[in-house]
């Protein structure tokens, strides 16, 4: 333990760039939304994302990945499971949909998503992206 301090490094919300004095997430213009949803509401997913400005890259817009997965999940008592049994365990076809939205939207789009997603509780991860520190 005594020489921990050695190889620790900070949390990356406390690294800050040297020339502007800012952490990396003062300049984040944009995040990726990782989305896990039912097969039967990726359409209407994919066009309300898309109207709200997610998935614009460039010159195009719509853009998004969308994987089939296998999910897994047991719904706890208090829960209203949109499939399953409480106490049991359950799985399922899913799709993951990856997409680009600007940080401005995510509130926004976050709200849409769970008006039209059919769980309790959407599976949704908000991951930052850096991509603009490296652009020409």
């Amino acid at each position: 333990m005594r020489n921990f301090r050695k190889y620790y490094r900070r949390p990356i919300r406390d690294e800050v760039n040297k020339m502007t004095g800012m952490s990396i997430f003062d300049e984040l213009t944009e995040v990726k939304l990782e989305i896990f949803i039912p097969p039967s509401h990726l359409t209407a997913l994919r066009q309300t994302l898309a109207d709200l400005g997610a998935g614009r890259v460039g010159n195009y817009d719509s853009c998004c990945a969308v994987s089939e997965v296998r999910g897994y999940w047991r719904p706890l008592p208090g829960s209203s499971p949109y499939q399953g049994e409480v106490g049991q365990l359950e799985t399922g076809a899913e799709c993951k949909v990856e997409i680009n939205c600007p940080v401005g939207l995510v509130r926004q789009a976050l709200a849409a998503i769970r008006t039209l997603h059919p769980y309790e509780e959407p599976f949704i991860n908000i991951i930052p992206l850096v991509n603009q520190r490296f652009k020409d």
